[in-house]
């Protein structure tokens, strides 16, 4: 059964004890693997492990692709599309949408031209007109293991991310979120969602 958890939204550290709570599931897109934040009305999808490549272009642990708003099983909102040399463009786009299920959004994506920032085309049915997410299944990880104090749970897969939460040497029951990168796998611990390092998990 998919499971849902109660988490603090914010991405970056907080210098303030977080208030704002949200569900967050798991799916896959394009390779990648993204956090579907639900918090009330509001949808947010950010990149919880970009696939290879998509960081040259600007995308990284925690990068926002989509914002915007469900209600009525109907999801809408605005998705970006992300230029090395441009930043992001962002598009309209639309779909059914059910918390904990296979979802896909629909638009007009922006083309850029090769050789400048400007729009030359839009696509629909193909390439960015058509967002597919698929639930990840959630895998059990374990236990931490050599943590004499607390482990540091941080925003993306390296110590150059903030530290988002600390769990105590001994905590169990941890899910795994998606797959590891680099040494550093993404995990869920009660109502924390974040990365640690892989050689403190126990499996």
């Amino acid at each position: 059964m998919f499971q849902r958890a109660k988490i603090c939204t914010f991405w970056i550290l907080c210098a303030a004890p977080c208030t704002v709570q949200a569900d967050t599931l798991t799916y896959s897109h394009n390779g990648s693997d993204m956090a579907v934040e639900v918090e009330g009305a509001r949808v947010t999808i950010r990149y919880l492990t970009p696939r290879q490549g998509l960081q040259d272009i600007g995308v990284n642990a925690g990068t926002v692709l989509f914002s915007g708003q469900h209600g009525d099983g109907y999801l809408d909102g605005m998705a970006q599309i992300f230029s090395a040399n441009c930043g992001a463009l962002d598009y309209f786009v639309f779909g059914d949408f059910i918390q904990g299920a296979d979802f896909t959004l629909r638009g007009v994506a922006p083309v850029l031209a090769t050789d400048s920032c400007r729009v030359v085309d839009n696509v629909s049915g193909t390439g960015n007109g058509v967002l597919v997410f698929n639930v990840t299944p959630q895998t059990q990880a374990g236990c931490l293991r050599g943590v004499n104090t607390t482990l540091n749970v941080r925003v993306g897969p390296s110590v150059d991310y903030g530290v988002i939460a600390e769990l105590p040497a001994g905590t169990c029951n941890l899910r795994m979120m998606g797959r590891c990168d680099s040494a550093w796998c993404s995990i869920k611990a009660g109502g924390i969602v974040g990365w640690v390092d892989e050689t403190y998990l126990a499996r």
